[in-house]
């Protein structure tokens, strides 16, 4: 049987529980030991139903749920408030925006109402490299990022019309690539322990995913624009790559659990790979191989 990818729906679907796991899948304390949380894959205020029981420290929460919000606040809160994406207090956002108007002396801002009209558009990080460990790149290697805006096929003419009365998108000065990357291989960690297991492979982001404020972690994070569409609010895939690595011998190849997501998918949205893992004994038959030469 082959894993399937896991499609967020559009509408808010009741939460999902998988597990328990009866420990943290971070830090490895035991449920013996401290009180476990559930930990949702994708975050709450992203519409994530996954949850993963009894996953979590307090401790680990907490350094997870302080990225995960600036993921939210400060990079996807715009395109949250278009979609009306509940809060997990299952509280709609407020249909409006800040702007910043650009005949303004004094830098006013003022709150503008969303409607059919208002485009779908969010900033992220995007690099064109795949995740150093999948080209054999040192570990110490720091990727060259930029910051792209994401729309529907024609949202510079929408937002350029939507704007034109409406002032200019003052995005938060906040934006940390690094908190970001943290956010992301929180989300591919857990989904990789929710589809596998914890115990079926070595996890490679524990400590990158804990860090405070940590550097964008490009060896094992990649970030591309992409073409395509699903209908799913957020789509979500876990695969195996062969890896070049380099021995003594020469080079040869190793498998790595990658997962591939997509947020907002329903939009052009960028694809993100995430290197999870190396499997523990004996590879998953279940798990597709990724072809990264078809894919990218």
């Amino acid at each position: 049987m082959e894993f399937l990818p896991y499609r967020y729906p559009r509408v808010r679907s009741p939460t999902q529980k998988l597990g328990p796991i009866g420990y943290c899948i971070y830090c490895s304390v035991t449920g013996s030991e401290v009180q476990l949380t559930d930990e949702h894959i994708v975050p709450d205020g992203l519409g994530g139903d996954l949850v993963l029981a009894q996953a979590s420290c307090k401790s680990c929460a907490a350094k997870t749920s302080r990225a995960e919000r600036r993921l939210q606040k400060d990079v996807m809160q715009f395109a949250r408030n278009v979609v009306r994406v509940s809060s997990r207090k299952r509280k709609k956002p407020e249909p409006f925006v800040s702007v910043e108007f650009e005949s303004s002396n004094d830098g006013d801002e003022t709150k503008v109402a969303f409607n059919d009209d208002t485009p779908f558009i969010f900033p992220f990080i995007t690099t064109d490299e795949l995740p150093g460990i999948l080209r054999n790149a040192n570990g110490d290697h720091v990727p060259k990022l930029r910051i792209s805006l994401f729309g529907p096929p024609n949202w510079n003419e929408q937002g350029q019309k939507w704007l034109k009365g409406n002032g200019k998108f003052k995005w938060g000065t906040r934006f940390h690539a690094g908190i970001v990357g943290q956010a992301l291989a929180k989300i591919a960690h857990s989904y990789a322990c929710a589809t596998i297991g914890p115990g079926a492979f070595e996890p490679l982001l524990n400590e990158y995913i804990l860090a405070k404020e940590p550097p964008f972690d490009g060896h094992h994070i990649g970030i591309y624009p992409s073409d395509g569409f699903d209908k799913a609010l957020h789509y979500i895939d876990l695969q195996v790559a062969n890896a070049p690595h380099k021995t003594v011998l020469g080079l040869s190849y190793r498998a790595v659990y990658v997962v591939y997501l997509r947020l907002f998918a329903f939009q052009p949205s960028p694809s993100i790979l995430v290197a999870v893992g190396t499997p523990k004994g004996e590879l998953n038959p279940a798990i597709k191989m990724m072809d990264l030469t078809q894919t990218f």
